[in-house]
């Protein structure tokens, strides 16, 4: 199947899903589909690129509300960190990777993208089992590494002051125990971004956010075939707590 009628069988499932929306759809297909093929070519990546891997509709959104004055947290470094690195004012970014966060301080390096601090903080070995759904559990859905705790992890962001940052990207590891320990470290009116939002088991820590304004951006991002959505949430400008 070439990568046309691959795109365009993507976006008839979408289309399926929203119908009372189709007219956007096959506009955001047609203006997506040019950067997804380009994407999927050969030695592309997010870090040969510089770019957030996260649907096209979200990075839209990132362009256009990111400031020079702002203050970043990110969980999971790679291209998103060569982005955030060259827009934002501050930048702290969590590594689970020792040799992952190597290679991208080498490229924050070569970029000369110094306003940037990359900590790697590795897993423990966890005392039991936890629910990868669970905030309190703080482990990863990836087999893999389901027996290990990113306890330190999460809880890195903890030592930020509260109310303070403008974005928190949330990309890593032990994603619902980083929206939980971030929740509190957003600004009012500042954005948590949560990729791959749609996955079930980042049900909970979503719905924890309670009226905080969501955006959705479900469809086609760079390099892979299947579609997958990434959210922004906004916090209230005046909200009581957390």
């Amino acid at each position: 199947m070439t990568p046309l009628l691959q795109y365009a069988a993507q976006w008839g499932v979408a289309a399926l899903g929203a119908r009372s929306r189709i007219a956007r759809t096959i506009s955001s297909a047609a203006r997506d589909y040019p950067e997804w093929r380009d994407s999927r070519g050969a030695g592309r990546t997010p870090l040969s690129d510089s770019v957030p891997w996260i649907t096209f509709g979200a990075a839209r959104f990132l362009d256009q509300i990111i400031r020079r004055d702002w203050k970043v947290f990110e969980y999971g470094s790679g291209g998103s960190t060569l982005y955030l690195a060259g827009r934002a004012g501050q930048l702290v970014t969590i590594e689970h990777d020792r040799a992952w966060a190597a290679r991208v301080r080498g490229e924050l390096a070569r970029r000369n993208l110094g306003r940037c601090e990359l900590r790697c903080i590795e897993p423990e070995r966890a005392a039991s089992p936890a629910d990868p759904s669970d905030p309190d559990g703080a482990t990863s859905s990836a087999p893999e590494l389901r027996e290990l705790s990113f306890a330190r992890y999460a809880a890195a962001i903890d030592a930020a002051e509260d109310s303070s940052l403008d974005l928190v990207v949330v990309d890593g590891r032990a994603r619902p125990a980083c929206v939980a320990h971030a929740r509190g470290k957003v600004k009012p009116g500042g954005f948590l971004l949560l990729d791959n939002s749609d996955r079930p088991h980042y049900a909970k820590a979503a719905a924890a956010l309670g009226a905080w304004k969501r955006r959705d951006f479900h469809g086609p991002g760079p390099y892979v075939l299947a579609f997958f959505c990434s959210t922004f949430w906004q916090r209230p400008r005046a909200q009581r707590s957390s």
